[in-house]
């Protein structure tokens, strides 16, 4: 009789007799295997979530769903409390403002750590008397974790403090926190950059003067007064986001510990004092050379604070000083540039007589040397800041992650201004120099410059928001 092929279809479930020959016609071990619908099928293997990466390890997990059905997933590491958002793969540090130092795993410090029963509620951790059930603080227990409902509630292990986490929270204050980044990186650019046009673009003296024409003084203070108002509130905000809602932002406690323990709340105080102070002296004194000298001096200083509010103080070491002087130049150089580009495009608005025309002209031939060292600097130091926050290895999977994403769309905006810039500089100023030096109207010319001039700050604006959104985000070297 010849060999026939029997189709068997076992029952579902494992049948575990005492030998595999006593569990015939059964399943009798698996691996990875669950039974759906009485059919064998395998279990989905583990898949790592994007953007999950953190400096220090994770001691504690909770995963809940908001009341939108949304997965949540809250881990702490041994310094901070992270929120991650399962549909839009999206990381929040949402550590508690006012929160100290947490101590290492091991240390016999804090709230709660006793055998049953022992102590009261509320009373300090004794490190002398550590029974065999402390398993918490030995194996670097740090936060203790619940839901009420969609709200994450939280007590730190060696604080003792209730807190509570909205998950909405995410979708409104980030937004406020980005457009505030924003406005400060736009008011910084102005009143550094402009401020130091008006000194080598614009004649010292005469009709022409910066301190003769009128929109000068009225730019740089709007840029002050904007600079001031924004660092405020985005101190708020960001403090509000890491504290759990705008309210608790507004706690003065809350503000404290931003500034006097973080670099965001450290440098966003600076901003705010010399802002302020720069406003007061452009509306105590009249304009003049020594007034821009002092606009430029404290603009380049709130230019530097601007490393603090993102990436570039987190690298430790000695590796640390260069990618922070690095970002300081890199701001430093695009409000050189920045700044310009307002001039001209004010030059350009505000144009009443032909003297202006030529002071245009030769604004824009003397900015050609300042523009390309700009340009040079940018590019230098960013790729010093690439090397920390991407790094070679990670060069060509960088377009996987959100940071890598908005960060090339950030070039390709940058890339657009030098095409523009490189238009300007060798096709439009020729073309507004020949028409000048001809004694033809020059408003062909004119117009085709101010076309490309309000395009490049098109550019310049779109990549302040990018850069504005790329501080919030988690660096690929991160994850």
């Amino acid at each position: 009789m010849p060999i026939q092929r029997v189709l068997q279809a076992p029952p579902p479930g494992i049948f575990r007799g005492a030998t595999p020959a006593a569990s015939a016609g059964r399943w009798f071990d698996s691996n990875g295997v669950r039974f759906r619908q009485g059919q064998a099928q395998p279990i989905g293997g583990w898949a790592i979530q994007p953007n999950t990466a953190t400096a220090t390890l994770a001691r504690d997990i909770l995963k809940w769903h908001d009341n939108s059905g949304i997965k949540w997933a809250a881990f702490g590491t041994d310094d901070k409390l992270y929120a991650y958002k399962f549909d839009t793969q999206t990381l929040y540090d949402i550590t508690p403002v006012g929160v100290g130092p947490l101590e290492p795993p091991g240390a016999r410090v804090g709230y709660g750590l006793a055998d049953y029963g022992e102590s009261t509620y509320g009373t300090a951790r004794d490190a002398s008397d550590v029974g065999p059930q402390d398993i918490a603080a030995l194996m670097g227990d740090r936060w203790s974790m619940d839901t009420f409902g969609e709200i994450l509630l939280i007590v730190p292990t060696q604080d003792g403090h209730l807190f509570e986490w909205d998950p909405n929270t995410p979708t409104v204050l980030p937004t406020i926190v980005i457009g505030l980044r924003f406005l400060q990186f736009f008011g910084a650019m102005i009143l550094m950059g402009s401020s130091l046009f008006f000194i080598y673009g614009l004649p010292s003296r005469g009709p022409c003067s910066a301190a003769s024409l009128q929109w000068p003084r009225s730019l740089l203070i709007f840029s002050a007064a904007l600079l001031t108002l924004c660092s405020i509130l985005g101190l708020i905000a960001q403090t509000g986001l890491l504290a759990g809602s705008f309210e608790e932002g507004l706690r003065l406690s809350n503000l404290q510990a931003a500034i006097t323990l973080m670099n965001f709340g450290q440098s966003a105080a600076v901003r705010a004092a010399i802002s302020a102070v720069l406003l007061a002296g452009l509306l105590a004194f009249s304009p003049n050379r020594p007034v821009w000298v002092f606009c430029t001096a404290g603009g380049t200083a709130i230019c530097a604070s601007l490393a603090w509010m993102g990436h570039g103080a987190a690298t430790e070491g000695p590796a640390g000083i260069v990618h922070l002087l690095a970002d300081i130049l890199h701001a430093v150089a695009a409000a050189a540039w920045i700044g310009a580009l307002a001039g001209f495009i004010l030059l350009l608005l505000n144009r009443s007589t032909a003297d202006l025309d030529n002071i245009l002209y030769r604004s824009l031939h003397r900015f050609s040397g300042v523009g390309s060292c700009a340009v040079a600097l940018l590019v230098a130091t960013g790729l010093v800041n690439s090397w920390f926050l991407i790094g070679p290895d990670r060069l060509w999977d960088a377009w996987t992650t959100p940071y890598g994403r908005v960060l090339i769309a950030k070039l390709m905006a940058f890339a657009g201004m030098l095409v523009l810039a490189a238009l300007n500089r060798y096709r439009l100023t020729p073309a507004l120099g020949n028409a000048l030096i001809l004694g033809s109207p020059p408003f062909d010319a004119l117009l085709r410059l101010k076309r490309s001039l309000l395009l490049e700050t098109s550019g310049a604006i779109l990549v302040l928001v990018l850069v504005a959104w790329l501080g919030t985000l988690a660096p690929v070297t991160a994850q």
